[in-house]
Formats: structure tokens, sequence, C-alpha cells
């Protein structure tokens, strides 16, 4: 037996800002952060940055272009409301090392390599800590690198909240991951979609006895033992399947 069990060294440390009162009482000061988050950007060779949403994307690009107009050819914004080939474009300039950064929202957390990234900036708390993880990974992309990443905490609130993500964090104390019993709750909306969409198939749409059967097999739990050994055999009707999500619904 051989163990090849490793572990990926994350750095996740909170900047903010050493001057006098760098917070406002209250509301959004990311603009106040361009000038520090410019110095990280121009610190590193590639930097990525996050932002919790699509609009603080776009701004924190503005804002960056205008203040540092030495690199803003080399400054891009990537979220999912973009056209597909807007980014595409970036993601190869990414992967080319063109770019000193790109400023993106939850579109590049994961799914595609985008090459080499040196330094992970998340302009704001993630909120949670396996996102923090996760968004940090995204640096020093292989094993043997480190991957770091900086939480800028944008108020005092936040401040208050990215060294108690970090603090969780270093202590590998990752978020709870609640996974649905049955086709209650954020389930059933996924379960009306799969069912309108198989109904919609251009290749004649799905029986029902087969989309119930899929739809067994991927919420196992959510089925009454009965009920659930029928709809994998392709046995019994709709009805005594439905009978057996009910039964198991009454019974939590």
């Amino acid at each position: 037996m051989i163990d090849v069990s490793s572990e990926k060294k994350i750095e996740l440390s909170v900047y903010t800002p050493l001057r006098k009162n760098p917070y406002p009482p209250s509301g959004f000061t990311g603009e106040r952060l361009v000038k520090e988050l410019g110095g990280l950007i121009q610190k590193y060779r590639t930097t990525l940055v996050f932002c919790n949403t699509r609009s603080g994307a776009e701004a924190t690009s503005f804002w960056l272009r205008e203040n540092f107009p030495e690199i803003a050819g080399q400054i891009e914004c990537h979220h999912a409301s973009l056209e597909r080939g807007v980014r595409r474009e970036v993601e190869d300039r990414l992967k080319r090392g063109e770019l000193r950064a790109v400023i993106c929202s939850t579109s590049l957390e994961l799914g595609i390599d985008i090459g080499s990234v040196d330094l992970v900036v998340m302009l704001a708390t993630p909120k949670g800590v396996s996102r923090a993880l996760q968004r940090a990974g995204r640096a020093g992309h292989n094993i043997h690198s480190v991957s770091r990443g900086v939480l800028m905490a944008t108020n005092v609130s936040d401040l208050v909240e990215a060294c108690a993500t970090v603090r969780l964090a270093r202590a590998r104390h990752l978020d709870y991951i609640h996974i649905p019993g049955g086709p209650t709750g954020r389930a059933r909306p996924a379960c009306r979609q799969h069912g309108v969409h198989s109904a919609l198939d251009e290749r004649g749409g799905t029986r029902p006895r087969a989309a119930l059967i899929l739809l067994c097999a991927a919420l196992p739990r959510g089925v009454s033992g009965g009920a659930r050994i029928s709809c994998r055999r392709g046995e019994g009707t709709p009805a005594a399947i439905h009978r057996g999500f009910r039964q198991n619904r009454v019974g939590r």
C-alpha cells in the first residue's frame, strides 16, 4: 500500500490600508482601495482579482485603467454576462501571459485552465471559507507552487469578516455542506426544469418512466426504499413512485 496523500500550500492574508481613517463610517469603499490594489498588481506578474458582483468587476476594471494608464491595455474584465467570444479572448490572453490583471466575478473560480497566476486578490470577503480557499487556489496552480491569496477588506465590518475567514481557513475549518435529501426545497425547481427540458428535447423527448428513473438515480435518498428499487429497475407506475416520494416526506 502506498500513501500518496499531499497537502497544497495556500497562504491567505488580510490586506488593509495602514493610514488614518482608511474606512468611512459606512458604505462600499472599493474605489478608495484602487491605488493599493494597483500596487499589488504591479508587484506581481499576473494577478486575478475577484469581486462578488459583475457590476463590481466592471467598476474595478474601470478604476484601475483610469488610475494606471501605463498598464491599462493589460487589464481585462471577465464575467458571465460578457459575450462568449470576449470571455474566450480574455482567457486565451491570460493563458499566454499577456495580461497583468483580470478582474472577474465568479466566472473564473473553477472549470478552466487559466494558466500561470501569481496572486489572487479578493476585493471584499467571498462569503465563505471554502470559496476563499477555492479562489486562492487559482494562484500557483501546480502542486509545487504556493497559492497566495489576499482578502482586501472594503469596510470595517468586511475587515472583521476577512480576519475570521482567514483564521478558519488556516485551521481548515470548511463550510458545512447541506445536501438535500429529497425533491424538496432547492431540488424541486431543478426537477421541474429537468422535466421541461426533457419534454422539449429535439430528439423526441424523454418517456415518463425514463425520466423518473433518471430522477431517482439523481436523488437516491428522496424516495422510500421500495419505490427506489422499483424506480431503478424501471418497474412500477409513476403513481406508485410518487407515493414513495410522499411517504419519504411525511417520514421526515
